[in-house]
């Protein structure tokens, strides 16, 4: 089930990568992706920590680390991450799908229907959301 939805998460996130004008956190959040897909956490986790300390306000950032605390099955890492990211950016429905698995993988299944819920609002698909419960 974890592969199933971090797969989700992960194709998310591959539409985020920029090639014209690209900065260095764009940089960063590529290669990080290319070692992710690649099972190389060590290497994408320095990509995406240096993205993140450069600019930890950007949504990308905020989700290519929670996809990788999950990853590496640190579920409270990325909870603590998702909370802290909506609380400047509340409207993120993306933020808001990404917190609900982490909720799921976390196994608070009413929470998680909740936040799957509230992304839903706010546009952002939330397919996962019976694949939640049904597993847990």
């Amino acid at each position: 089930m974890h592969r199933f939805i971090l797969g989700a998460i992960g194709f998310a996130l591959t539409a985020c990568s920029v090639s014209t004008g690209e900065t260095v956190v764009d940089a960063h959040l590529r290669a990080g992706m290319a070692y992710l897909a690649q099972n190389q956490l060590d290497r994408a986790e320095r990509h995406f920590k240096q993205a993140f300390l450069a600019d930890p306000k950007r949504v990308d950032t905020v989700l290519a680390l929670g996809h990788w605390y999950l990853r590496k099955e640190r579920v409270n890492s990325a909870l603590l991450l998702y909370q802290e990211a909506l609380s400047w950016q509340p409207m993120s429905g993306v933020l808001h799908n990404n917190y609900a698995v982490a909720l799921c993988l976390s196994g608070q299944q009413q929470a998680a229907q909740r936040a799957f819920a509230q992304a839903q609002r706010l546009g952002a698909q939330a397919s996962q959301q019976n694949h939640c419960a049904q597993h847990h």
